[in-house]
């Protein structure tokens, strides 16, 4: 995403040239660490021009399997007419050891997404400037821009490997110490088992079928099934609420969701229907 020169001229952009050159001296140093961030931290997430030169022909380098050091970053440089000798050098010299290469992958890659940031806001804000009378609109093109920028920038930082097995320790510790719920069930025990306990946070769950075959009165079971342990946002794309709530309706009053529509209802059904109601406003399920 290119950088908006819309932003504030007094102001620089966010962005830490004493990480990014450890970066690239890290690398020198030691290649291996390379693979720790290479396909997470892009060419564009630099600032300094010298830095993304080089970074960029570290990573052509490694895709065509050629040793990564002084000698042929230098080399890739010059091939593609840059002169960056010097910078090379200072980098090396700039970094003691390849240790924390990863943590300043972690700055740069942050800064990286807060300059995005700006840029999306700055065109968020020409959104709002044009008043187009389509709000609808404006709010997706909006949407779209954030949208974006989370593929684009992600929402996580660069995690180590030191780093990911403590976080997985203290993890395994709290489940041990019943601190952490393992999952949440969906109330269906065949699927809680295929599922390996149930709902985990972070996941996409993905549910496939042909049509009429009840997905979306399975994953609305599941929803209310969830409810209990706190509060659900049900959304389909495929039916309103008035239809998903006569189906919800129909189960609690164990009638058939077409004697729920017909509005031809005896004393009886007319009870039931209201009992269901009052079970329906308990829940903690938003649509």
């Amino acid at each position: 995403m290119p950088f908006d020169t819309s932003m504030p001229l007094d102001k620089l952009p966010p962005h830490n040239t004493n990480a990014e050159d450890s970066v690239i001296g890290s690398v020198l140093i030691d290649s291996a660490v390379l693979k720790e961030f290479a396909d997470i931290l892009l060419p564009e997430d630099f600032y300094t021009d010298s830095a993304r030169c080089a970074y960029t022909a570290m990573l052509s380098l490694r895709e065509r399997g050629v040793g990564i050091n002084q000698v042929t970053v230098n080399q890739e440089l010059e091939r593609t007419d840059n002169k960056l000798g010097p910078y090379l050098s200072h980098t090396i010299n700039a970094v003691p050891t390849s240790l924390d290469a990863y943590h300043y992958a972690t700055i740069v890659h942050r800064l990286s997404v807060n300059r995005r940031l700006i840029t999306v806001g700055n065109q968020i804000q020409k959104i709002g400037y044009t008043a187009d009378p389509d709000l609808d609109a404006s709010l997706a093109a909006a949407d779209q821009l954030v949208v974006q920028l989370r593929r684009q920038g992600g929402s996580q930082e660069i995690i180590g490997p030191q780093e990911r097995a403590e976080q997985l320790y203290d993890r395994y510790e709290k489940l041990s110490r019943g601190e952490m719920d393992p999952s949440i069930p969906t109330g269906f025990y065949d699927l809680d088992h295929q599922l390996g306990g149930g709902f985990f946070g972070g996941q996409l769950i993905i549910m496939g079928a042909d049509s009429g075959l009840g997905k979306s009165t399975l994953a609305q079971s599941i929803a209310i099934n969830q409810s209990h342990n706190g509060n659900v946002l049900f959304i389909s794309g495929e039916m309103p609420v008035d239809t998903l709530s006569d189906k919800e309706v129909a189960s609690l009053t164990r009638r058939d969701v077409l004697d729920i529509v017909s509005g031809r209802y005896d004393d009886e059904l007319l009870t039931d229907i209201q009992n269901a109601l009052g079970v329906i406003s308990t829940r903690n399920v938003y649509y």
